[in-house]
């Protein structure tokens, strides 16, 4: 027994040593395979979250258009002339992308 104890004593430097030179992603490697993690389960987790985040973004999105188009609604029923929103809304639409050009250089 005192052989195993003075062997393991003097194992027990070179160990360390060989431990702390190991690089981060062996190490890393090491913690996840003694916890039981797989790539897959992390794979299906960043998935999830990721999801979640999206549902997240989407509804607020469609919260705030449905709240954007109420308030247009509202400015539109105030106007004293409701058709004058919609005709402006009909003229906008119809110019062009860009506007005419209105002479033309002379230089060639």
């Amino acid at each position: 027994m005192a052989e195993r104890n003075d062997e393991l004593a003097r194992l027990l430097p070179k160990v360390e040593a060989r431990e702390r030179t190991r690089p981060l992603g062996e190490k890393i490697k090491e913690h996840f395979k003694e916890k039981g993690v797989t790539l897959a389960t992390i794979l299906v987790a960043a998935g999830i979250t990721i999801g979640a985040v999206i549902g997240t973004i989407t509804n607020a999105m469609k919260a705030t258009s449905k709240a954007l188009g109420e308030g247009l609604k509202d400015i539109g029923s105030v106007l004293c002339c409701p058709g004058l929103l919609a005709r402006s809304l009909a003229f906008f639409s119809k110019l062009p992308a860009r506007p005419p050009v209105l002479w033309r250089s002379t230089r060639g």
